[in-house]
């Protein structure tokens, strides 16, 4: 455990000190002067308040603030913009809907994140959960698209879509039909494609600025791994325990990653089952009575199935480290273990494992080679009242990314 301990405060700090780097970018401040500079690139899920930037790669960092800044970009990545609006932030959480229908607007200075840009600009702003969208016609100020949903009668929820109207009303043009503003649901692509279209519409010449975005990508690798492993049995009955020992055993797996869409590709879902074998045996001698014994041996196999999340710390172009979570669940196969004395075999017990967390660090290499040291420790059920166990797991998993 101590050693477990060191590991993760290790770890840790690496991952305090790991550096997402600064890219080549500009700020204009509300004076209308223009900064060429370097900002640090955190891949924003929520519209940020403030930024880091350097003059220069080799100066001290300072902090651009939304009260100074009037917009920043870096270059082909992202735009934001800082703007005075009227926004409703109304939960969307069915259990605190509020019953009016119209939107309560509250006036804040944020930035807003530049989606489109053209005679008509789309924008967005992202706040953990609350998710809205703003536009502009021209040079006037943003306005938000409406899109709340409300406590109805008889608690049903109703949803205020007016947002389909304001975009009837002032996005109209040939190639947008009633129909496609009907169909838009209030989500990026939607809206962006009605704005896209709308701006080309009006300007044949229109082009969009193709940032670069982190994507959602997928991985499948093939997981082969060492297991050490151990299981403690207990018997309520007679008040006894068993420890069975430590057993290596080589088995494989598959896991399949998802890489979010934001963050820089730092985080990830995986799934990854796998195979699990141990067989391992122990035997008491019984108190006061010399040559009696008890003994139990167990024949344990499973298809596990961890459910993970995973968080990437960046060394450089080619290296990364990364941290797991997961919770797994496990589907046996004809495991049990046998009780017996005297060399007698007395009766079976049937033996599955609960649910339950594991963690992991581990090292990829060019995204295409991994290696992972794992450990987990699991609760032992039975199909008896008094026999229960313990089933500690510890893996080395290396990894081939097929694709």
């Amino acid at each position: 455990m101590k050693k477990i301990t060191v590991l993760a405060s290790f770890l840790v700090t690496i991952m305090m000190s790991a550096q997402i780097t600064f890219e080549k970018a500009y700020f204009i401040n509300k004076s209308g002067k223009r900064v060429e500079c370097f900002i640090k690139d955190y891949d924003w899920r929520s519209n940020p308040t403030s930024f880091e930037y350097k003059l220069s790669e080799n100066d001290p960092v300072k902090y651009g603030k939304i009260s100074d800044v009037s917009m920043f970009e870096i270059y082909n990545k992202a735009k934001f913009v800082s703007e005075k609006v009227q926004i409703d932030q109304s939960s969307s959480n069915l259990n605190s809907l509020s019953p009016q229908r119209e939107p309560i607007y509250t006036e804040e200075e944020l930035f807003l994140k530049e989606i489109v840009d053209g005679k008509a600009d789309l924008y967005q702003y992202v706040d953990g959960t609350l998710e809205r969208y703003f536009y502009r016609l021209d040079d006037n100020k943003p306005v938000q698209l409406i899109h709340k949903a409300f406590d109805y009668a008889n608690d049903q929820v109703g949803y205020n879509n007016d947002y389909k109207i304001q975009l009837k009303k002032d996005l109209n043009c040939a190639s947008i039909s009633s129909s496609n503003i009907e169909n838009a649901k209030y989500r990026l692509f939607d809206l962006k494609r009605i704005f896209t279209n709308y701006n080309t519409c009006i300007n044949p010449n229109f082009k969009q600025d193709i940032k670069e975005q982190t994507k959602f990508d997928f991985n499948l690798s093939i997981r082969p791994r060492i297991n050490s492993a151990s299981m403690k049995l207990s018997n309520a009955f007679d008040s006894e325990s068993y420890s069975l020992g430590n057993a290596m055993s080589i088995s494989g797996g598959v896991e399949f990653e998802f890489i979010m869409p934001f963050n820089r590709g730092k985080w990830a879902l995986t799934l990854e089952p796998n195979y699990q074998q141990y067989k391992g045996d122990a035997t008491l001698t019984v108190p006061y009575q010399e040559n009696r014994t008890k003994h139990t041996k167990a024949d344990f196999k499973s298809i596990e199935i961890p459910i993970g999340v995973r968080h990437y710390i960046f060394l450089n172009s080619d290296s990364k480290l990364f941290l797991n979570v997961n919770y797994s669940f496990n589907i046996p196969m004809d495991s049990k273990a046998n009780y017996g004395r005297d060399g007698q075999h007395y009766y079976d017990i049937k033996l599955e494992v609960n649910p339950a967390f594991g963690f992991g660090a581990g090292y990829t290499f060019k995204n295409k080679y991994t290696a992972e040291a794992r450990y987990s420790t699991k609760k032992i059920k039975t199909d008896t009242n008094s026999w229960t166990g313990t089933y500690d797991l510890f893996s080395i998993i290396l990894g081939y990314n097929i694709f």
